[in-house]
């Protein structure tokens, strides 16, 4: 069975993001969600998240991991190079 990892700022939204992915992927999947304490904390703490992921399929790997921000008032451009940064160390430091 296809593991997914979700990363998300609510709990409400983990709760719906969970019930989605269920219903829209092909075949029977298994979501395991996480759900950053404070509002506004997910770019700090998502690498911690996804380290934590990586092995909470009952000592295996995931299949994929979603993380999902609320939106905010910037622009969705000037997200990318933060996102890039922390995914980049995230990958060096995971190899």
């Amino acid at each position: 069975m296809p593991t997914y990892g979700l990363i998300v700022e609510g709990e409400y939204d983990a709760a719906a993001l969970t019930e989605l992915i269920r219903r829209y992927a092909e075949g029977n999947i298994q979501v395991i969600p996480r759900q950053c304490a404070q509002k506004g904390s997910l770019m700090k703490k998502f690498p911690a998240y996804l380290q934590e992921l990586h092995w909470a399929n009952q000592g295996q790997a995931i299949d994929k991991a979603l993380v999902i921000r609320d939106a905010v008032a910037r622009i969705q451009e000037s997200w990318s190079p933060e996102w890039e940064r922390v995914l980049l160390a995230e990958a060096i430091s995971s190899q």
